[in-house]
């Protein structure tokens, strides 16, 4: 389940800007031309933490959850590492349940990467054959399309998200995401770029 909030929150940030052109060339910049962060989130469950950070490039995006062992993001506290590597595109606007306009795009992705960032989480992945693999080494990535992690099998290349979003101010967006519909709301979480 984390690695599906995973791909629906990277699917958010990408949906921040509409494309008057409405090109669907890589090459072509949007409003979403550049880095977005959130801020320092905590998972209620186990009190650990993330940030998520989108990097766009024309209609490409990469995306990477960094996730901490403490509360509050501590860069030494680092364990692992999540990558989404996906295409937009973007359309239409939406009309959502509250009267808010936003602006819909599909969301397309492609390699899904896992980075363990200590020596204990990689020989601890190792150990369990995490996603099904046991190469795992510090620092490196391995691709999961597919894979069964956790009891959760990951999404496949080409897999396509239904994203609403919405320009709060300029600086900042929110968004919502769905597997089958594009959805009638916004969720809570803020994207700022950077």
């Amino acid at each position: 389940m984390r690695y599906l909030t995973l791909v629906l929150l990277i699917f958010y940030f990408t949906s921040c800007a509409k494309d008057d052109n409405k090109s669907d060339s890589s090459t072509s910049a949007t409003v979403l031309e550049g880095t977005w962060v959130t801020a320092c989130e905590v998972n209620s469950s186990d009190n650990s933490s993330y940030i998520i950070t989108d990097v766009f490039s024309g209609n490409n995006v990469v995306s990477t959850w960094n996730n901490f062992s403490d509360n509050s993001c501590t860069a030494s506290t680092k364990y692992e590492s999540n990558e989404f590597n996906s295409t937009i595109s973007i359309g239409d606007d939406k009309t959502l349940d509250d009267g808010t306009i936003a602006t819909k795009f599909l969301g397309t992705l492609g390699e899904f990467y896992l980075t363990p960032h200590t020596d204990d989480r990689a020989t601890y992945y190792n150990t369990v054959s995490q996603c099904g693999k046991n190469n795992w080494i510090k620092d490196t990535k391995n691709q999961i399309n597919g894979a069964n992690c956790n009891g959760t099998v990951q999404f496949s290349e080409g897999t396509v998200v239904y994203v609403v979003f919405r320009i709060v101010d300029g600086k900042t967006f929110s968004s919502g995401s769905d597997l089958t519909d594009y959805p009638s709301s916004l969720d809570n979480t803020t994207y700022t770029k950077q």
